[in-house]
């Protein structure tokens, strides 16, 4: 056999064994650029997002801005190409897993994250990456809100890798565990312990900070104010020191310590390593001294925070301060100077602001105005405004506008005019009692009003509220009371007395005579449904059914209850009609067939009237609704009452009633019909 060794051969060798060299290298180099890719990627976006995170040191994770959830994706996208591309035994597959479990707990999507860490643990129990997984494992369980399965991972965490409590990161995860599950003094005490044994003078300052703003939390203000007092501020640690004041100037306020609150603002003003939160300081100023009774220093303090701001400008005010000074310059015009004009002017500027919380405030009230002076342009002089826009204008100084002074002598207008509607006055003194009490803090002026309601409208459900408010025993019985115990009076004679044909005529009376009521559509839905469903008097039901749409059509009892049933007793009618027209037909033959059956049995037939298989409903004619009453109290004997069928369509029962053998609908609750 000839040996092939030619130059021919060895050159076609050589070409071989570089091509799969070339291979390997390009096949490693692509391997490393996917993961430098998503490594690259995650630093970006974690530069980004520490600009929030910043701001928010207590927080573990917070939403990321767009451009660094944008990176996050990235990362996630190339770290998943190197996991399912790559062979497993590759250098970088935990580190891939590890970056991939971290972009998606930035990115908020703890349960993805857990997976992720858990299978770094599974598949690479001996990766030095490990406890760093056990760390963010263990964080991921806490925004999950898995506080136990977190307080597990932590403290296996802290067990086999204790270099990770070097710097208490741990003990800080587990101060958030006794926060989260609400044991603030619990949190405090492991504060005050870990900051006697913190080196890190940053991470101490951090720690004080922390235990003063459990003890505001708690209104435990004096304690704070010690702590914050003490702690030093330093200029390297500058976020650190404005919490501490603003923390300070809190406690100050909540006190109402103003001078000392007024006294440090002044100071955290003139601080020049403050000057980019100067917008927040100017607008805390004009809160106090507005508090202080300041009125006009406070607004010109706003004006001043305000300067220059137009309609395009406000919405591009990323601190929102400005568009809550020019809110607050407009309630200043509008309740301290009365001058709506001015205050609508502010007002339409706030509107404008991308603060969604202030821009919504701001057009509420903006409306709130403009219903006012429609209300009062449409009445003329306030003399000849009738009684119920006059009562709508107090309600919109009460609720909407938050001026109880001017919401107290609307009402109390309302009540000294004779010629208002009588059934209005008890309800605007009531409105001037419940003002005067909560709002003006006047209790003296409150219960006597209160008393003269009870005195003057006895059976009133405002002389109900006022024995109510002051404490007296409830003596009043207004109509909703007299209704509710005709409803259960109606109910009585269904579920003890078996008296179903009362207990529609109750229903059905109870529905004339509270008309006015929610009551009066729940009541006819039930007697429409007793006969509906128990007597079996299909016409009579579905007249009552009609006459539930005919006037209550905005109601559940009308479109959920109401409108099915109609069609379903009309098709039921329809077959009754073609069942008594067949009969009708079959009638001869039958009754044919029975006398040839008696003849040949030697009998004569009589004159009793054969009742056969005929199916007929009684309610055969028409009715008009007046006489649905004496209908439904007609001959018993013809009268069917079948057992209610479990699971069928329910009439709703008062709240209180105990005897709910029908069971209650899910499509008409009786909170609806009240």
């Amino acid at each position: 056999m000839l040996q092939n060794n030619s130059p021919t051969r060895c050159i076609s060798a050589g070409r071989v064994s570089l091509l799969i060299w070339c291979s390997a290298f390009f096949a490693c180099t692509a391997y490393f650029n996917t993961y430098y890719n998503a490594k690259a990627a995650f630093k970006e976006g974690q530069a980004r997002h520490m600009n929030v995170l910043r701001d928010n040191p207590d927080s573990i994770v917070v939403t990321p801005p767009v451009d660094a959830a944008t990176k996050y994706d990235r990362t996630i996208e190339k770290s998943i190409k190197v996991i399912e591309t790559f062979p497993k035994a590759k250098k970088w597959h935990d580190d891939a897993l590890l970056l991939l479990g971290k972009a998606h707990f930035y990115k908020k999507e703890m349960l993805k994250a857990i997976r992720r860490f858990r299978q770094l643990e599974q598949e690479f129990p001996a990766s030095p990456l490990l406890p760093e997984a056990f760390l963010y494992l263990g964080k991921a369980y806490i925004e999950e809100g898995n506080l136990d399965k977190a307080e597990e991972v932590l403290s296996l965490a802290e067990k086999r890798y204790p270099q990770l409590n070097n710097d208490h990161e741990i003990t800080l995860l587990f101060i958030t565990i006794a926060i989260r599950r609400e044991g603030k003094s619990q949190a405090i005490r492991l504060l005050e312990k870990t900051a006697k044994s913190i080196k890190s003078e940053n991470l101490r300052i951090d720690l004080l900070m922390r235990t003063a703003e459990l003890y505001i939390d708690l209104k435990q203000y004096g304690k704070a104010i010690i702590i914050l007092k003490k702690t030093p501020r330093r200029k390297e640690f500058l976020r650190q020191s404005y919490r501490m004041d603003k923390a300070l100037l809190t406690c100050y306020r909540a006190i109402d310590s103003l001078t000392n609150a007024y006294n440090l603002i002044n100071a955290m003003i003139a601080q020049k390593n403050y000057d980019e939160y100067m917008d927040e300081m100017l607008f805390q100023k004009g809160g106090i001294l507005y508090a202080m009774g300041e009125i006009d220093e406070a607004a010109k303090v706003y004006r001043k925070l305000t300067a220059g701001i137009d309609s395009a400008s406000v919405s591009g005010d990323t601190s929102n301060f400005k568009a809550r000074a020019l809110l607050e310059l407009a309630l200043i015009y509008q309740k301290n100077k009365e001058d709506y004009r001015k205050a609508q002017s502010y007002l339409k500027l706030a509107s404008a602001a991308r603060d969604t919380g202030t821009n919504r405030l701001a057009k509420n009230r903006l409306t709130a105005m403009e219903r006012l002076s429609k209300l009062r342009a449409d009445g003329g002089t306030a003399d000849s405004l009738t009684g119920q826009r006059l009562f709508s204008i107090g309600e919109l100084f009460r609720f909407e506008l938050e001026e109880p002074d001017s919401a107290f002598e609307q009402f109390v207008t309302i009540s000294r005019d004779t010629a208002m509607d009588t059934a209005l006055i008890p309800k605007a003194l009531c409105q001037a009692a419940l003002i005067a009490r909560d709002q003006l803090h006047d209790t003296l002026q409150s219960d006597s009003i209160f008393r003269l309601i009870i005195n003057r409208y006895p059976a009133t459900e405002y002389a109900k509220t006022g024995q109510y408010e002051l404490a007296l025993p409830l003596t009043i019985k207004t109509r909703k009371d007299s209704a509710l115990e005709a409803y259960r009076h109606a109910e009585k004679l269904f579920y003890e007395e078996n008296d179903v044909k009362g207990a529609i005529r109750a229903f059905f009376n109870l529905s004339k005579d509270y008309s006015d009521l929610p009551v009066a559509p729940k009541s006819l839905f039930a007697a429409a449904w007793f006969s509906d469903n128990v007597l079996l008097k299909k016409k009579t039901a579905k007249m009552l059914y009609e006459k539930i749409c005919d006037k209550y059509p905005e109601t559940a009892y009308c479109n959920d209850q109401a409108k099915p049933r109609i069609k379903i007793v009309i098709d039921t009618l329809e077959k009754l009609e073609r069942l008594r027209k067949e009969n009708e037909r079959k009638r001869p033959a039958r009754k044919e067939k029975r006398r040839i059956s008696k003849e040949k049995a030697g009998k004569q037939p009589d004159s009793i009237s054969i009742t056969g298989e005929t199916v007929e409903d009684d309610d055969s004619e028409s009715m008009k609704t007046e006489e649905i009453d004496s209908e439904i109290l007609s001959d018993a004997t013809k009268d069917t009452v079948q057992p209610i069928p479990a699971g069928s369509v329910t009439i709703p029962v008062s709240a209180d009633s105990a005897r709910q053998k029908i069971p209650v609908s899910s499509s008409v609750s009786d909170s609806a019909g009240r």
